[in-house]
């Protein structure tokens, strides 16, 4: 039996996953199903998982947290996982470069174009496919990881086409 209901936040914790760390909520839970709990996640996407891929979002309790002055980052309390992903989201970047506005990977493209002028004007995994193809010469040492990525994303973008076609 397993301890996830509908309505559930939850946490995804299979590292493997594109959605690894995503938040969500249980919106469906299909017995018997290989991945029974569905799961509309906070970054615009609903996703089928197993039960050991997800954990029940901790809930923030704000009558009893810290202040804000006496907590920090790096705080033992502080989720580990979170610290892994931010630490691991700089490598390969220089200091100077500023990462979060304007990522090298993103604003190299002989255009001059920055890729998320073209991609907010489209859906979620349309926008991720394209994202991907952009930066693939940019951000890895292969364009293999950035490929692959793409491809992910395309196969769950034409799966989607195809369940409203009705080609299930």
């Amino acid at each position: 039996m397993s301890i996830f209901k509908v309505g559930n936040r939850v946490v995804v914790v299979n590292r493997e996953t594109m959605f690894s760390l995503e938040r969500g909520e249980v919106v469906n839970i299909k017995a018997g199903s290989d991945f029974p709990i569905r799961v509309a996640l906070d970054v615009n996407a609903v996703w089928s998982f197993q039960p050991d891929e997800l954990e029940l979002e901790p809930i923030y309790d704000a009558l009893s947290a810290k202040p804000v002055e006496e907590s920090s980052f790096f705080a033992p309390e502080v989720d580990s996982r979170l610290v892994e992903e931010f630490v691991e989201g700089f490598g390969g970047m220089s200091p100077e470069e500023d990462v979060i506005n304007s990522p090298s990977h993103y604003t190299s493209h002989p255009s001059g174009v920055e890729c998320i002028t073209v991609t907010e004007h489209m859906d979620f995994l349309t926008g991720s496919v394209f994202k991907y193809l952009w930066r693939k010469d940019e951000k890895h040492p292969t364009p293999l990881v950035d490929l692959r990525k793409a491809r992910w994303y395309l196969d769950r973008l034409i799966a989607r086409e195809e369940a409203r076609a009705g080609l299930e």
